[in-house]
């Protein structure tokens, strides 16, 4: 189901592979949203995008590692 109040479908999430950042993209992801995800941490970017990927579908979330 999507959520109206969150109308935007291509979505750049600064700092979003935990925490804050990693809710909002898991919100934005399950409205329907196409997500680039920046983030410094590897392994968590990776693994939040593989997560999110599978359950929505491949190519949703998009991961960026940035230092």
């Amino acid at each position: 189901m999507t959520d109206p109040s969150l109308p935007w479908k291509k979505v750049i999430v600064v700092g979003g592979s935990t925490g804050i950042g990693a809710a909002v993209t898991r919100r934005l992801a399950a409205n329907g949203s196409r997500i680039a995800v920046v983030a410094r941490r590897s392994d968590a970017l990776h693994a939040l995008a593989g997560e999110l990927n599978a359950i929505v579908g491949e190519g949703t979330v998009l991961p960026y590692e940035h230092d």
